[in-house]
């Protein structure tokens, strides 16, 4: 189970022990998958593109980490802290195209 978490680059590692206590404890989310296995996989860009150190142990652990996948982490968290600040004012939300998976080179 991988929890996203994008917070302010300060409060990263708060963050991630936030997530691994709320779905991690007693009667959280992991123990009402009785039926699996699950390993909880907590993990955080910063909104400035700060890729924690816990975000590359669990993809590494699920065999996709990579050097050209964290640039592309990187400035993903950036166009999207971007579009959120140009957007800021504006009523409705405009669809942006921030992704192309064809320029991903893992």
């Amino acid at each position: 189970m991988v929890e996203l978490t994008v917070p302010s680059e300060r409060n990263v590692y708060a963050a991630h022990e936030r997530k691994d206590y709320r779905y991690g404890k007693p009667g959280g989310l992991k123990d009402a998958c009785t039926d699996y296995t699950v390993y909880l996989l907590p993990v955080e860009v910063g909104v400035l593109g700060f890729v924690a150190d816990s975000t590359r142990r669990a993809l590494q652990r699920l065999g996709v980490w990579s050097g050209p996948l964290a640039t592309e982490l990187e400035g993903m968290a950036l166009s999207c802290s971007y579009a959120i600040f140009v957007a800021r004012k504006q009523q409705s939300w405009v669809n942006w195209r921030m992704f192309d998976p064809t320029r991903l080179r893992c």
